[in-house]
């Protein structure tokens, strides 16, 4: 599933806080993040998380 979340107009690097919920115990999981401007949208690298028992 996705999750969005306004950044403002800013051209600095800004930290993003998503809450994570209902993450299954030992689960690997991959994400990413994507801007979006008038230019289009862009993806950054893939980056993974694995929950704890």
């Amino acid at each position: 599933r996705s999750a969005s979340a306004y950044g403002g107009l800013q051209e600095t690097p800004r930290t993003v806080l998503i809450p994570l919920t209902s993450l299954v115990p030992s689960t690997e999981y991959h994400y990413r993040l994507a801007a979006k401007n008038q230019t289009g949208v862009f993806f950054g690298a893939d980056a993974v998380l694995r929950t704890s028992r």
